[in-house]
């Protein structure tokens, strides 16, 4: 039997044993391998920063650190580098010699390494100086490139006094508009000379009736139950057009107590002071390259480019294409092409024209997403700057960005008689900035305005295109009429929410009441909106609410405060038993329902993968109901079920299911579910 291994423990009584010569060998070695690899790790670190500063040195590496290091190396006691070498060499030979045999004893055991470690101990002095001098180069080099920044920070420090904050001047303008504005600004603060002493920030503005309610109630909202601002309050507007400030101002109404508790918080009526125009451009008709060389070839007297209403004929008519722009409710570019075209077209015309988009960037991103085959078919009104950022992928919206290279451009075509955007400069003045306290400040506020508006109309105005003067204004509202004649256009309808309520909803109905005032727009005063909600008790099984008073569109403020009153409670119940009892809930005539929901009801219907056939079955017994859209929150909500609108046979009931997709953020879910509910009624008053 082997003996045992030296015994370094105490003996019964507690005393320490002596260690043998070969423990204290062991130990030995052990703390020089352990020495060797923090060296190593220490090295490592020291040669990745100094690695680092190599590649920052204001010259080239190798040729300025050398030279540098070669000249140092001269600059030294001796008439040349051996004498500055030999003399290197006596003073750091012993103590590197004893160092590398140190640092190299764990390795000189092996007998395969004893060659090498043998030439390494003979150069290792001359790789030391060697290393020194590169050193001293590098020395050399950062410490006159240092001094020189240092000076020149020194120069800046003494020459320019410190800075305060600068104060912040907001702008909102349509958000189509809102990319090329922020660039603007930037490169505005970038040329000042000195201390900045304001900051522009950039917002996209509300819909021209939002403005002119936040216009006149200190840039608070009316439609809400509690105090609530649009957002930031202005200091300017550039507005699309001279024509959309004549309408904001119109719709302003002299601020009067209402009781609301806006009143509490109210600036005031705000003064606005349209200034220079800032852009210049007009809308154009974009459409696919293919289609628009169909346009051109047509015959003269088909094609009858001598008029706007011909040109718009042709399109319609000899093209069979569908001519849109976003919401006129909305959108001011939508709006003003809604006053061009409206007189030039049928009322079945204006109905296929307005779209749900609430901006151009919008209705091009939608436009973006179809296929070829769709394209094909379509028509935009837009401005042409939006046209001309489609085009080359800078569009900014979510899921919009970039283009890639085989996706097909559009073509502008430009027919006579088509509105000119001048994008006026509109400063905003609000009653508590004539206050004797703040007098001085607004003054300031006023000509730092003027000098940006100034800068962005002579020196770097907006898209890049000639400024075009204000347009000539008569005494009538345009866009109000216009907008006017679209809501007798358009058809009524009569909306029937019917809300998932289960635990599982608990935090979306937040998204989903918050979105519920940005339809408004959307609305004309003939629709009605009702409200019922739908969920599964565990002991009184599935339980449907009766459905609410219905409410026009002036008492959406009273709509909204209904739906906020609703809590989450109970779990999942079958979508397509909802339909049935709420179907027996009212009778003729007909509504058109639309359903908010996680998805969890279409779960819960009896047999796995029949939620689309059962609630399509429940539809067709529910006389009652005239059309279905199922909203369903997140990617993926709907399943593949209902992909396209389509009709069940033998049936003129719609139904479809579209997905509410946005961020984590409330407001961006705020967001996506307004877009989600205005696409929702525009759909469904299509179908009406």
């Amino acid at each position: 039997m082997p003996s045992p291994p030296p015994s370094t423990a105490g003996d019964a009584s507690g005393t320490q044993g002596k260690v043998t010569p070969a423990g204290r060998s062991t130990e030995a070695a052990a703390r020089q391998t352990v020495v060797t690899t923090l060296v190593a790790a220490a090295a490592n670190g020291f040669w990745a920063d100094f690695h680092s500063f190599l590649e920052r040195l204001p010259v080239p590496t190798f040729v300025g650190v050398l030279a540098t290091g070669v000249l140092g190396g001269l600059l030294l006691r001796g008439r040349g580098p051996a004498g500055v070498l030999a003399r290197l060499a006596g003073r750091l030979g012993p103590p590197t010699s004893k160092m590398r045999d140190w640092f190299l004893a764990p390795l000189s055991q092996r007998p395969r390494m004893a060659k090498a470690l043998a030439a390494l101990r003979r150069v290792l002095p001359t790789v030391v100086i060697a290393y020194l001098s590169v050193a001293s180069g590098v020395v050399v080099i950062l410490g006159v490139w240092g001094a020189s920044q240092g000076v020149s920070a020194l120069v800046r420090w003494v020459s320019s006094p410190s800075c305060a904050d600068p104060r912040e001047l907001s702008v909102i303008t349509a958000p189509e508009n809102v990319d090329a504005l922020r660039d603007a600004a930037a490169a505005y603060t970038d040329e000042a000379d000195g201390c900045t002493p304001y900051r522009i920030s950039v917002g996209a503005a509300p819909s021209a009736a939002e403005m002119s309610d936040g216009f006149t109630l200190g840039w608070c909202r009316d439609d809400e139950s509690f105090p609530r601002l649009f957002g930031r309050r202005p200091d300017a507007w550039i507005a699309t057009s001279t024509a959309e400030v004549a309408h904001v101002r119109r719709m302003q109404s002299p601020l009067v107590s209402s009781g609301q508790p806006c009143d509490g918080m109210a600036g005031g009526r705000a003064t606005l002071s349209p200034g220079p125009s800032v852009a210049g451009e007009q809308l154009i008709v974009a459409m696919l390259a293919e289609r628009a060389d169909d346009l051109k070839n047509l015959p003269p007297e088909q094609k009858g480019d001598k008029t706007l209403a011909d040109v718009v004929g042709a399109i319609r008519t000899r093209l069979g294409m569908r001519l849109v722009y976003p919401q006129p409710g909305l959108s001011s570019a939508g709006l003003i092409a809604a006053a061009r075209l409206v007189g030039l077209e049928r009322p079945e015309d204006t109905v296929r024209s307005v779209a749900s988009d609430d901006s151009a960037d919008a209705l091009l991103c939608r436009f973006k997403r179809m296929t070829k085959a769709e394209k094909q078919g379509y028509a935009l009104l837009v401005p042409a700057h939006s046209v001309q950022e489609y085009n080359s992928g800078e569009i900014t919206n979510e899921g919009c960005g970039g283009m890639d290279p085989k996706e097909p451009r559009l073509d502008e075509v430009q027919p006579p008689g088509m509105p000119v955007l001048d994008y006026p400069f509109v400063d905003i003045t609000w009653p508590d900035e004539n206050a004797p306290a703040s007098r001085d400040e607004s003054a300031e506020r006023r000509l730092a305005l003027g000098r940006f508006a100034g800068w962005l109309a002579h020196k770097h105005p907006l898209f890049g295109g000639p400024v075009q003067p204000p347009a000539l204004r008569s005494g009538a509202d345009e866009l109000g009429d216009a907008k006017d004649e679209i809501a007798r256009r358009l058809h009524r309808v009569d909306l029937q929410f019917l809300l998932d309520v289960s635990g599982s909803m608990s935090r979306l109905l937040l998204p989903t009441s918050e979105a519920l005032p940005e339809i408004r727009q959307t609305l004309i005063e003939a629709d009605r909106l009702s409200l019922s909600t739908f969920w599964q008790d565990k002991d009184e099984g599935i339980r449907i609410s009766d459905p609410t008073d219905k409410e026009g569109a002036s008492q959406l403020g009273r709509f909204v405060g209904r739906f906020r009153q609703e809590r989450s409670r109970g779990r999942d119940a079958p979508l397509s038993n909802a339909i049935d009892e709420l179907g027996r809930k009212f009778g003729l005539p007909g509504r058109s329902v639309v359903v908010v929901t996680d998805g969890g009801p279409f779960g819960a219907e009896g047999i796995p993968g029949r939620a689309e056939q059962d609630i399509v079955r429940a539809l067709k017994r529910s006389s009652s109901i005239t059309n279905l859209y199922i909203l369903v929150f997140g990617h993926g909500g709907c399943g593949g079920r209902f992909p396209q609108p389509e009709r069940p046979p033998g049936s003129s009931q719609h139904v479809v299911c579209a997905e509410i997709e946005g961020g984590q953020s409330p407001r961006t879910g705020t967001q996506a579910v307004a877009s989600a509910l205005n696409r929702a009624i525009f759909t469904l008053r299509g179908w009406s």
